[in-house]
């Protein structure tokens, strides 16, 4: 007896998708429900949270690539433990460059360029140009040490990239985010008990925060690595909290 209610896929369809995704990198092949999949595999190959959005997709020379956002960047950083060491500037005919040379908690050192044209430029428009250099060039750094060859927001051409074909992952709540957190992080009290103390609460998002912050000035970011989520107006406790776990200090009063 044959079920009718399973869908067949044509070989040659299957082939020619996985010749597009594997040889050429165009994802555009993809139904949305497989590239939002294909999304948080990535992620999570990675280690990076897919729920923060730090990919994005964008359509060049006719395929469908994702390239990496500032919220990308920011957590690999944090996870490879990638600090900037050096940073180089020079100008010639009309084009500034910088240089970033990184390094990652195991020593490996990398470098990448990010260059702009300035010909012209004075005042605000010239300042913004000179930074955009510096954040291309440490962002691509950052990409390249950790293997990774993703085209960087900052190197994206005048064409806006398309948001609509952003993936919508499976939505995961707030607590089971704070507990996943949690257990990757236990407390002395719950490394002593052998797990989270009965009846209380999984994590205090403003404890988190503020750990957030020191492990973020551990691994040699900078204060505007603060992570996007926390600059939200209906954040700014832990936003606080995050700072001054950053600046060593303890947890403002009123915070928690």
């Amino acid at each position: 007896m044959t079920d009718t209610n399973v869908s067949t896929i044509n070989p040659q369809k299957a082939s020619d998708i996985m010749e597009a995704l594997i040889a050429r990198g165009d994802l555009s092949k993809l139904s949305p429900d497989e590239r939002a999949k294909y999304y948080v595999r990535v992620c999570e190959s990675i280690g990076i949270n897919p729920m923060t959005q730090p990919l994005a997709y964008i359509t060049l020379n006719g395929r469908l690539v994702l390239y990496a956002k500032k919220e990308c960047t920011d957590q690999l950083r944090s996870i490879y433990g990638v600090s900037i060491t050096e940073l180089t500037e020079r100008e010639r005919d009309g084009v500034f460059t910088v240089i970033a040379r990184v390094r990652d908690k195991t020593g490996r050192d990398d470098m990448a360029t990010g260059a702009v044209h300035i010909d012209g430029l004075r005042g605000e428009n010239l300042a913004n140009a000179m930074m955009k250099a510096e954040t291309k060039a440490k962002r691509r750094a950052t990409l390249s040490i950790c293997g990774l060859g993703f085209l960087d927001e900052s190197e994206l051409p005048t064409a806006a990239p398309f948001s609509d074909l952003a993936p919508r992952p499976r939505p995961v709540s707030a607590a089971d985010q704070l507990k996943s957190f949690a257990s990757s992080a236990p407390e002395r009290g719950e490394e002593q008990n052998g797990g989270e103390p009965e009846g209380e609460p999984a994590a205090d998002p403003i404890m988190i925060a503020h750990k957030r912050g020191q492990q973020a000035r551990e691994a040699g970011l900078q204060r505007r690595a603060m992570p996007g989520e926390y600059r939200a107006l209906d954040r700014i406790r832990e936003a606080q909290a995050w700072t001054a776990g950053f600046d060593d200090q303890s947890i403002p009063e009123g915070t928690d």
